[in-house]
């Protein structure tokens, strides 16, 4: 459709004349009984740039009151004798419509108890003998052997329930695991073992792509044309200036709609879905950028970085999530952005995340890895991913791929109409690449450093108690705790999660040969790392790595021996 192709190329500009004909041709649009699934999609893809990136108030709610009309359409068609139809815009997250996605037991007991029965089973796709047996498990001993009939599969057992009771499928499942005493871990992986595939229906109560918000800041208008160059380190090295306070109802609202927006895009990540709903941190950083920190539950976190993953808003909608893994100074940093918002602020956007990163973890290098930039991603490849990158100041970690990034600039720069070859791009995307805000101090721990660390521990079990991991964990906290002074009465005052922790990272720190000599105030620092792996929060982690010199050149030792 003409109307559509011509507001795709206007909504991303915003001169006074692309204003008024904003304006015109949603006036056009709004007549229109959209009967095109693939017309809607498109024209509501459009709408929610648009209402991301308005340029002034009667726009905003020109847009908003079509994204609404979008959705009633959508409903009617789904709720229609046209199947074909319909299922064209099932995972499509418009309002109105079904969306189907396989998800963690995690999420989908969230979703069951926030959503009740809009949320219900739709398949079961794992391996039959495998997922009987796994029911089996959860059974009383009479009632299993009805699984010996070739006929009963998981599915079918499931749904004769439902048909019989009334109730819910997906609930009874997931009620049965929950019966069965194991750890939490041990249940995650049996679901994911069945393969459950879920179906949600966008109704009123249920958020949609369509209206999903958490507006708590007053709207931004693109007066200007978008910044599509910025000086990144100019950007990342300004102060935050509004941190934002939240009560714990406005942190369940966030994280519910970090779900929300991730599950109608069929997609989850461990610290949205894990989250550790005290310690979420909302920043605005101007322009309508809102950036929500999400921090792992303390039995989920990773054993050295600082997993901190986020979730970016425009004008309160969602347009980006992804995560920072802070180790010391350096980072490992992914983007992804949603699909209908790519045409806007993108760098600026990715700056405004790494000055979050670099004000509240102290990160002075960002690393981004090869799948980023399009390694083993054609579409990525294509798109010139790479030299987003390298257009903010990321230069190829591996000298020979910094010089043929320089020698491909040159081309590009002299070369009128020049294109990387496809070949070439994929050299260049082949290793990571680093931006660095400001030089590394000297013999300190890195990103790089991370995998040798872990062999360290594996060497340690294997030679000094070959290969018996409880016995290494028990005599290597035991051997900590007498070095830094933890008496048995203090150790009973620790959790659960900073016992276990402070076991786990034992392992590595009970090498260390001279923290007999250390001071007391670095002994407490170490311990306070190692605890707080495990405590309420462990975004202390990087901060108390970058200070502690004694640490880094004990560590570095180490590696080295």
């Amino acid at each position: 459709m003409e109307l559509l192709t011509q507001l795709r190329q206007l909504s991303n500009q915003f001169s006074t004349e692309a204003e008024q004909q904003k304006n015109y041709l949603l006036q056009q649009l709004a007549g229109i009984n959209f009967t095109s699934p693939k017309e809607l999609i498109t024209y509501h893809e459009i709408l929610l740039f648009m209402a991301a990136y308005p340029q002034s108030s009667t726009l905003h709610k020109t847009t908003r009151a079509e994204l609404r009309r979008m959705a009633q359409i959508a409903a009617a068609i789904q709720n229609g004798n046209n199947t074909a139809k319909a299922e064209q815009l099932v995972r499509t997250g418009i309002a109105g419509t079904d969306t189907r996605a396989n998800f963690s037991l995690t999420l989908c007991r969230h979703l069951l108890q926030v959503y009740g029965d809009a949320v219900q089973l739709y398949s079961c796709e794992g391996d039959e003998v495998w997922s009987k047996e796994i029911l089996r498990c959860t059974l009383p001993f009479a009632e299993s052997e009805q699984l010996n009939d070739s006929s009963v599969t998981l599915e079918s057992w499931l749904l004769q329930y439902k048909k019989n009771t009334e109730k819910n499928a997906l609930a009874l499942l997931i009620a049965l695991l929950d019966s069965v005493a194991i750890s939490a871990a041990i249940k995650e992986q049996l679901f994911d073992a069945l393969k459950i595939f879920v179906s949600i229906t966008l109704n009123d109560a249920v958020p949609s792509r369509t209206n999903l918000s958490i507006l708590n800041t007053p709207v931004f208008y693109h007066k200007k044309e978008l910044a599509k160059k910025v000086d990144a380190l100019q950007l990342i090295k300004e102060p935050l200036t509004e941190k934002v306070a939240l009560t714990k109802a406005e942190k369940e609202k966030l994280v519910s709609a970090a779900r929300a927006s991730l599950f109608l895009i069929n997609r989850e990540t461990d610290t949205i879905t894990y989250t550790n709903i005290n310690t979420i941190e909302q920043y605005n950083t101007g322009k309508g950028i809102s950036i929500v920190l999400f921090e792992l539950e303390p039995n989920r976190r990773l054993a050295f970085e600082t997993y901190a993953g986020y979730m970016a808003f425009k004008n309160g909608i969602p347009v980006a999530y992804g995560g920072a893994w802070p180790f010391g100074h350096t980072a490992k940093i992914g983007l992804n952005i949603y699909e209908p918002f790519r045409g806007g602020e993108s760098a600026h956007l990715f700056c405004q995340l790494m000055r979050v990163y670099h004000n509240r973890f102290g990160v002075k290098e960002f690393t981004v890895e090869p799948y980023q930039m399009g390694h083993g991603n054609k579409e990525g490849l294509l798109s010139g991913a790479f030299w987003f990158y390298y257009r903010m100041g990321f230069r190829p970690v591996e000298e020979k791929i910094a010089r043929l990034a320089a020698e491909e600039q040159q081309k590009i720069s002299t070369q009128k109409g020049y294109r990387t070859p496809l070949n070439t791009m994929k050299k260049l995307v082949a290793g990571n690449a680093a931006l660095v805000i400001e030089p590394l101090p000297d013999n300190i721990l890195t990103q790089a450093h991370l995998s040798s660390l872990s062999n360290k521990v594996s060497e340690y079990i294997n030679t000094a108690y070959k290969g018996d991991r409880q016995k290494a964990v028990e005599k290597s906290s035991a051997s900590m705790r007498h070095q830094l002074n933890i008496s048995s009465q203090i150790w009973k005052k620790y959790s659960e999660s900073q016992q276990n922790s402070f076991n786990q990272l034992s392992l590595l720190f009970v090498q260390l040969s001279n923290i007999r000599q250390w001071k007391d105030t670095e002994k407490k620092q170490l311990l306070q790392w190692m605890l707080n792996k495990g405590g309420a929060s462990e975004y202390t982690c990087p901060e108390i790595l970058q200070k502690h010199f004694a640490l880094n050149s004990a560590m570095i030792d180490l590696l080295q021996s």
